[in-house]
């Protein structure tokens, strides 16, 4: 536009000038009017305009008007000409598209810091080698939403995903599908101040909690979690014609859901219990309609809910009083509306309700969704990844995914809306790998369209535009034409290689062309020229790309043909656990473990640690490398994993006997230690015996205790009919050790592993006893004696039943 306007103004000042050249030269004609003939005269007049002299007179006025009329002619008849034979676009009648290299213009309007050719400001987003979009779209005028295609193998984590993580600029939401994001990045974000959460759909019991029932704020939130729910427990071959059973399903989680909002004490507020509600549903289709169900019994005042359970109400002032606050309840309202059937739809209805709902009668379904620390709603405030951890091959469970995000986007809109700018504090991205795989989220075109203003954004990806498609039949477009930003990493996919290729453009080229002439006997041919169109890249040099590169799109501008971002040149990336394994993270650890709320009451696995306590316990590098003369062995070393037990109550009472054991063995030693003299507690250590010790909980205890008495702890427990027994160290400096491998093979086929390993073979009995152990340690010539050396030596000393 600019060059438009200076290319008139260029037009216009022609004009005037040779206006004023036109004027001069008829005044000189004037005043050689009347001496010699024409030619002489027109030769003379322009000799005087050569030498800068210049004859104007009053008198001249009417050779004046002759050249004025003249010229205006002539301009106009210029002007005909070029309007019958100009071109528009020259150089771009068949296409104009090209790619983009004004690379310091696009970073002083795209990139931070804005205004400058720069691209190394903290706020930007990490497109591709050498482009960068500013989260800040105030200044930059785009939305941050990108849609990133990429076939598997492109490099969508690597090129992408944690060099973007490692910007820190913004609070995450990702998905992970393999958990190799929180491997590679959750302890330097952690150490930079990020707090982490984990929603782990693969190990359940290392997760932090979801309960949906935490972010109903008003009677919009039920309807919004139920369509959740109800869209992504449904099959798209089994979806109905008839609303009535959608609609109906609707009413009686709904009714169940308010019911348990206003009448039950929050412990019972989850789907679990929702589950037993419903199952007390049951009815006999050969009944009359006036004999009652349990749920009818609960909806009615009759009955209620206690410890999760079902109890009539045989007070009758209680019953009247129920039954009033009932009359006038949401939950009485929709339960009326799902009541309408007869005896046999109803029943229909709520079998498929109770198989909608059969996921919460997992044991570990139910224990994730009981209780909340995810924290949603905080988000926005304070600088948090969360990780959500979703199985590639099975998605059974991916409909929590869904709803948590459908939650999460609601909440976070309301806490925005709530505030005078409508801003949240932290930019909120976020990072939906194997986008295909979270379940569907109802009305995502409507939120991704409007997310912009609240300060947030969502990057998109997926291996195919198919699956975009397959997914948001109706909408694909809405959300495609919602990112301001488009990434290819390459593609082996027709459809996905045509669509980009139209969305590139057509380049204007000079096509050659060869025309034979025939004159008789003799032909020859003439070589012409002209403008024709062809794709900035067809196809197929879209699916041939090198894997190297990537196309990006950003809306206004062309498109970028670069490399893809170097991970490793990213500074920060010397403290991710790619670059060493010290900065490795291992979800299994004590932080995320949620067995329940009243073991985690206990405190044997959840206690206020030190900072210098809380190391996690050693685990070989890769046991695919370890060496075990040729046996098959698998990773025994899954420490806290499968904590939970079918029987909970059952569970909790050992662990307490345990305990209590535990505790008085402790407290003798210490008592024992207290006669000796001449040496600090750090250097006394303590080891105990405990039969019925699991090595998947002794960490727990061991922490507890070097807390509570600042002593280096070994406790040993047998392995089940194996001759290894397993135990843990805390060393004076509150750093936990393996002390004996828990590899489940026999001793004889056990070698020393590698250094970051402490294993050690010992004596192949029919019953191990604490003599066996103490008088193995005392002798101290063998592996565990040499790296522990003098702490292991400390502590034989002290070592009785």
């Amino acid at each position: 536009m600019d060059k438009k306007k200076g290319d008139q103004k260029l037009l216009y000042a022609i004009l005037i000038i040779s206006y004023i050249l036109v004027l001069c030269f008829a005044g000189n004609l004037a005043y050689y009017g009347a001496s010699g003939g024409g030619l002489e005269r027109i030769l003379m007049a322009f000799n005087d305009m050569e030498n800068m002299q210049f004859h104007y007179s009053l008198d001249y006025l009417n050779f004046y008007g002759i050249a004025t009329v003249l010229y205006a002619i002539l301009v106009e008849e210029i002007h005909v000409y070029m309007e019958k034979y100009k071109r528009e676009s020259p150089g771009k009648e068949a296409g104009s598209a090209k790619w983009n290299d004004q690379m310091d213009e696009y970073n002083k309007t795209y990139a931070d810091p804005i205004g400058k050719s720069g691209n190394s400001g903290e706020y930007n987003m990490i497109l591709s080698e050498h482009v960068r979009l500013s989260l800040l779209d105030r200044e930059t005028r785009r939305n941050n939403n990108t849609m990133v295609v990429g076939a598997a193998g492109t490099g969508k984590s690597r090129f992408l995903m944690k060099p973007n993580m490692l910007q820190e600029n913004c609070s995450m939401v990702i998905t992970d599908p393999s958990g190799e994001l929180y491997a590679s990045l959750a302890k330097p974000l952690k150490e930079d101040g990020y707090k982490i959460k984990v929603f782990n759909l693969v190990e359940m019991v290392f997760s932090n909690c979801y309960n949906p029932f935490h972010y109903i704020r008003d009677e919009a939130g039920v309807g919004i979690l139920v369509d959740a729910f109800i869209s992504n427990t449904t099959a798209p071959e089994q979806k109905s014609s008839d609303p009535f059973w959608d609609k109906s399903e609707r009413a009686l989680l709904s009714a169940c859901i308010f019911y348990l909002i206003e009448f039950a004490p929050e412990k019972y507020q989850n789907f679990s219990t929702i589950l037993k509600m419903v199952v007390k549903g049951q009815m006999d289709e050969n009944a009359k309609v006036t004999v009652k169900s349990g749920l009818d019994k609960l909806f009615e005042g009759d009955a209620v809910l206690k410890e999760g359970e079902l109890f009539e109400i045989t007070n009758p002032e209680e019953k009247k009083l129920m039954k009033e606050k009932l009359s006038n309840s949401q939950a009485w309202k929709n339960y009326q509306v799902f009541r309408l059937g007869g005896v046999r739809t109803l029943k229909s209805i709520l079998i498929s309700t109770a198989v909608r709902l059969n996921p919460f009668s997992v044991k570990e379904i139910s224990n994730l969704t009981s209780r909340d620390d995810l924290e949603l709603d905080k988000i926005g405030d304070e600088k948090t990844a969360m990780f959500v951890i979703i199985p590639q091959a099975n998605d059974t469970y991916n409909f929590l995914a869904s709803m948590m995000f459908t939650q999460a986007f609601d909440t976070l809109y309301y806490i925005a809306e709530q505030r005078e700018n409508l801003r949240l504090t932290h930019h909120v991205r976020f990072l939906l790998d194997e986008f295909a795989n979270t379940g569907k989220i109802p009305k995502f075109q409507k939120i991704i369209s409007t997310m912009r203003k609240y300060n947030m954004s969502v990057t998109i990806i997926l291996q195919s535009l198919a699956q975009l498609i397959a997914l948001y039949k109706d909408d694909y477009e809405t959300i495609l034409g919602n990112c301001d930003v488009t990434i290819l990493l390459g593609t082996n996919e027709q459809t996905t290689a045509k669509y980009f290729s139209d969305f590139l453009g057509k380049e204007t080229i000079r096509a050659r062309m060869s025309v034979g002439l025939k004159a008789g006997k003799n032909s020859d041919t003439s070589m012409t020229f002209q403008q024709a169109g062809r794709e900035l890249m067809t196809p197929d040099e879209i699916r041939t790309m090198p894997n190297e590169y990537c196309l990006v799109f950003v809306r206004g501008e062309y498109a970028f043909y670069d490399q893809k971002y170097h991970y490793e040149n990213h500074p920060k990336y010397k403290f991710t656990g790619d670059y060493k394994r010290e900065f490795f993270s291992d979800i299994r650890e004590s932080e995320f473990l949620n067995i329940s709320s009243e073991y985690l009451k206990e405190k044997e696995l959840a206690v206020e640690e030190p900072e210098e306590a809380t190391a996690r316990v050693s685990q070989p590098a890769d046991i695919n490398q370890l060496s075990i003369k040729g046996a098959d062995t698998k990773d025994a070393f899954e420490i806290l994993k499968s904590i939970q037990s079918p029987d909970r109550e059952s569970a909790i009472k050992f662990l307490r006997d345990i305990s209590e054991s535990l505790d008085k063995k402790v407290t003798r030693e210490c008592l024992e230690l207290k006669k000796i003299k001449g040496k600090s507690h750090k250097e006394q250590g303590i080891c105990i015996m405990e039969r019925r010790m699991d090595c998947k909980v002794m960490p727990g205890f061991i922490r507890r205790f070097y807390i509570d008495k600042n002593l280096p702890i070994i406790i040993f427990g047998p392995t089940p009919k194996k001759g290894i027994l397993t135990a843990y160290l805390v060393d004076p400096g509150g750093i936990i050790h393996n002390v004996l491998g828990a590899l489940h093979i026999p001793c004889e086929k056990v070698e020393d592993f590698s250094d970051e390993i402490i294993v050690e073979r010992v004596p192949e009995t029919p019953e191990e006893n604490f003599e066996t152990i103490r008088k193995y340690l005392r002798e101290g010539n063998h592996f565990m004696a040499e790296v522990l050396e003098t702490e292991i030596s400390e502590m034989a000393d002290y070592m009785e039943e």
